[in-house]
């Protein structure tokens, strides 16, 4: 069992586990793990390229393919429903309550899909975005987009779709220092929280319509943060930590420290046995802890290239 070390700041929370859970497992497909009944069930399901991460609704994984787009997987059946191609899908968000599907597509911009059905969808829309779009989180009407070196782009839903109303940390010939590369975002009530490298992970929130920078929740090098209902998880890899912060006030709460680097992390309910539990990435691992006892219950060696976060609420 992978050695794990708790600082603790403030501990009042009950933490959350889900039935399944997918990670990415590249060419090698897409690794559902069941806990049912005190038993661990492991399935591979076939795609057609590089499996990564993704996003899961409406019984369905919209599986990350990177250069083959990305494909959509029944969880019930798990098998392959759909394959949407795309340039080079980086992440994907969902609107679970219409169905569109946000895609962030590298140098083709951020593309919004309408599904109608599993395997009835159109193109909607293409916003184009200087630079590699890597990361985006839709929230309420609103889609934050990050960049490899060019800043955040906030696009809000208007009359005739989504338009673009404000660009963060541009960069250009007379303005390099102002750049930032975004690792990854994420969106919880009136904020977006990025994890921006050696900029730490800053916090954003909406004044006038418009985003502003209204701190940070860490200094440390962010590599990826991730939101559940009480906590915001920010993953340290120079510290070897994964560290947690109360959703509404923002304060420190715990630090999970570990012998190897994390680099990806994702907060899962299960919404049967009420628990939260953290799915953990390493290099050559994965990771579930139940963050109530702050306790790896599993564990799986592999080469992991994402994990899929459940999407549970309605925008």
């Amino acid at each position: 069992m992978r050695k794990i070390l708790l600082a603790v700041f403030l501990i009042t929370a009950i933490f959350v586990s889900a039935t399944d859970y997918f990670f990415g497992l590249g060419f090698q497909g897409l690794v559902n793990v069941n806990h049912t009944d005190g038993e661990w069930r492991i399935s591979i399901v076939p795609v057609t390229s590089l499996s990564s991460g993704g996003v899961e609704s409406g019984g369905f994984v919209f599986n990350v393919l990177r250069d083959r787009g990305f494909a959509l997987v029944s969880r019930l059946s798990l098998k392959p429903v759909t394959h949407v191609h795309t340039f080079h899908c980086e992440a994907i968000d969902v609107n679970a309550k219409t169905l569109e599907v946000f895609v962030a597509d590298g140098t083709h911009g951020l593309k919004i899909y309408k599904f109608y059905g599993p395997r009835l969808y159109k193109l909607v829309q293409t916003l184009p975005v200087k630079g590699w779009v890597n990361s985006l989180a839709y929230h309420e009407n609103s889609i934050l987009a990050g960049t490899e070196v060019d800043g955040l782009f906030l696009f809000k839903r208007g009359p005739e779709g989504f338009e673009e109303i404000q660009r963060l940390f541009p960069s250009g010939i007379d303005r390099v220092e102002a750049g930032i590369t975004v690792r990854a975002i994420a969106a919880s009530g009136e904020r977006f929280f990025v994890a921006a490298g050696s900029e730490g992970a800053l916090v954003l929130e909406f004044s006038d319509g418009l985003l502003r920078v209204t701190g940070k929740l860490t200094t440390n090098y962010a590599l990826d943060v991730a939101v559940g209902d009480k906590y915001i998880a920010v993953v340290e890899p120079q510290e070897k930590a994964v560290s947690f912060f109360d959703v509404l006030d923002l304060k420190p709460v715990a630090s999970l420290y570990f012998d190897v680097s994390p680099v990806q992390a994702v907060i899962a309910k299960d919404w049967e046995d009420g628990k939260d539990y953290l799915l953990c990435r390493f290099n050559d691992s994965v990771s579930i802890i139940e963050m109530g006892a702050f306790q790896e219950i599993f564990s799986m060696k592999g080469a992991f290239f994402g994990i899929v976060k459940p999407v549970y609420g309605i925008d």
